[in-house]
């Protein structure tokens, strides 16, 4: 989506210039819509080199880099350990948010920056690309209106080899491993697609520390149930999305970052809805969202993602994944 030509250039404090910072830079910065204003990071160095890269202020400090002139909102990009205390530091100087995914690692977290995002009435939303782009968005639309008919068959594999991603993938000091890392993707799309389950189960492979892989049911209480597999260290399963009903299917290849989709009907005419899923399409929305002085995201809302980390804190547990940090 294009932003109103008309609107001055929206400003943004990057905190954390890591691997995925830098990805978003590359495509935000070309299209003359946004502008990084300043950057935080731990490592100074690494700061600075960053800013000068893309033309920012390089500070000391969080609250220095979210307090500098020309920030219209502030966008955590570190791993999801420090997630909470940024985004809790951006919310009481009531700076709206954009954090990266998942927003915390535990759901008492995720319930406490939402308490205080709705507390200071300032825009809180989880980065979830895949919610920002037209597939994803498009598939819940065809599935309520009941074009797919009665379910047959749900597939949803997530199966990528991010072990050389970067290195937070596979440490757990940072909260790495499957789940945190990749699950959030699928089971965010379950949870919009059929509502929070009932129930959940899981069961998975935990080692160093981590988890590599695991397989995630939804139980309802119609008796319906979804599952989806998991994994950080194989390609086995794809990543990939079908959806298959009496009157139409669906399937979706990278389906976390799938812009265009079809609904194939058993009867009737195929309709191809296109699109982008990429940084510049969602940063446009949220700041067309935080310029409309919205306090919560419409493609993200805030109570799927505490149902999300409900549903990880709980895999967490039949999995018996705690990290080493959780035990001091």
């Amino acid at each position: 989506m294009k932003m109103d030509t008309n609107q001055k250039v929206f400003g943004w404090c990057f905190i954390g210039c890591g691997t995925l910072a830098q990805k978003v830079a590359k495509q935000l910065l070309p299209s003359g819509q946004h502008k990084i204003v300043s950057v935080y990071s731990r490592s100074y160095d690494k700061c600075a080199a960053f800013a000068q890269r893309v033309g920012a202020a390089a500070c000391h400090l969080p609250e220095e880099a979210m307090q500098t002139p020309g920030v219209d909102a502030v966008y955590v990009v570190t791993p999801h350990t420090s997630h909470f205390a940024y985004a809790r530091q951006a919310l009481l100087l009531k700076k709206p948010v954009l954090c990266e995914k998942p927003v915390t690692v535990c759901s008492a977290d995720a319930e406490a920056l939402v308490r205080l995002a709705r507390e200071q009435q300032v825009y809180f939303a989880e980065a979830m690309w895949t919610w920002f782009a037209p597939a994803a968005n498009q598939i819940k639309a065809w599935l309520d209106a009941g074009e797919y008919g009665t379910l047959r068959r749900f597939v949803l594999n997530c199966h990528v080899d991010a072990r050389w991603y970067a290195p937070r993938v596979t440490n757990p000091n940072q909260a790495g491993g499957a789940l945190l890392d990749m699950g959030v993707y699928p089971l965010t799309y379950m949870v919009r697609l059929f509502g929070k389950p009932d129930r959940g189960t899981c069961t998975g492979h935990v080692s160093k520390g981590i988890d590599w892989d695991e397989e995630v049911t939804f139980h309802y209480a119609s008796g319906f149930t979804c599952s989806t597999s998991i994994s950080i260290k194989d390609l086995l399963g794809m990543e990939y999305l079908l959806i298959e009903g009496d009157k139409a299917r669906s399937c979706l290849f990278q389906f976390h970052q799938g812009g265009s989709v079809k609904l194939k009907r058993r009867q009737g005419k195929t309709e191809h809805v296109r699109g982008k899923c990429d940084y510049l399409n969602e940063f446009n929305l949220v700041a067309n969202e935080i310029r409309e002085d919205l306090t919560e995201s419409r493609y993200v809302p805030m109570q799927v993602t505490l149902d999300v980390m409900a549903i990880m804190d709980e895999c967490r547990r039949q999995m018996k994944l705690v990290y080493p940090f959780e035990m001091q």
